[in-house]
């Protein structure tokens, strides 16, 4: 059965996970009591585990784990096409994680929120790749 759990980054800069309360203008994430959160950084959890089964949620972005560098994709949620990975200011968008390429195949290496920089800068190298 899917597990239907979000994030969310509260105004103190803390993530906190659980279920997601649209309050009208205020949003919340309840984790035994509910907790404010910026709407802008709630985030799905996909359903989908990465190379090192860390959970994979909606606005992280990922590399692929076989290279360990290369194009990043951020984790985006369309209402016609499900999960999927896209480019910075690349248009035709791929789907997320398919049976040819598994969600194992990817790794997390932060998110939007917190490391735009990786997202903008389009290409990423490992540390152990760079001089």
């Amino acid at each position: 059965m899917r597990e239907i759990k979000f994030r969310g980054k509260t105004y103190e800069n803390e993530w906190v996970y659980g279920s997601f309360i649209d309050a009208g203008s205020k949003k919340f994430i309840w984790n035994r009591y509910p907790i404010e959160v910026d709407p802008k950084t709630v985030g799905l959890f996909t359903d989908f585990y990465d190379a090192k089964k860390k959970p994979i949620y909606e606005g992280d972005l990922v590399i692929s784990a076989i290279f360990k560098e290369g194009p990043v994709y951020l984790v985006a949620y369309s209402k016609y096409k499900g999960w999927i990975r896209k480019l910075y200011k690349i248009k035709n968008y791929e789907p997320a994680f398919t049976i040819a390429d598994p969600s194992e195949n990817y790794m997390v290496i932060g998110n939007i929120h917190d490391n735009p920089e990786l997202y903008f800068n389009r290409l990423y190298k490992s540390k152990s790749h760079q001089r």
